[in-house]
């Protein structure tokens, strides 16, 4: 009898963000689990959680000051299905996309919004863009 694969351990909790030196970390740590521990670029912009969902084409509707980080890189994820839906085993169980976003409310420091996008989002359009991190290309 063969032994059943089991799925990777889930990661502990995401580190919070005390202040803007902790968002290269978070960042870092999110990119690593979405696949790529070293993306092309990391930006920060700060304002109110509606403004910088906004950006996503999402948008969340709320005026607690936020960061949000977004991410450049080779990003992947376990395809979503509803759960009647069962996929063969040889078919792709994950998808691709370029951009990752983290919503961090800037009081509790912790994550409220998430997403990937085939999309990079306009952060200029809300206020200046900070510049955490560049990979080599």
């Amino acid at each position: 009898m063969e032994d059943e694969p089991q799925p990777p351990p889930v990661p502990g909790p995401l580190p919070l963000v005390r202040n803007e030196r902790d968002i290269l970390r978070l960042a870092l740590e999110v990119a690593a689990r979405c696949g790529d521990p070293n993306p092309e670029l990391i930006e920060h912009i700060t304002g109110t959680r509606e403004a910088v969902t906004k950006t996503t084409g999402s948008w969340v509707y709320g005026d607690e000051p936020s960061y949000l980080i977004a991410m450049r890189g080779r990003f992947s994820a376990r395809r979503r299905r509803p759960p009647i839906v069962k996929l063969p085993e040889a078919g792709n169980q994950f998808v691709s996309y370029p951009g990752q976003v983290l919503v961090v409310e800037i009081e509790s420091g912790r994550v409220t919004d998430s997403g990937s996008s085939p999309d990079y989002p306009d952060l200029a359009s809300v206020g200046p863009v900070v510049i955490d991190y560049q990979g080599s290309a």
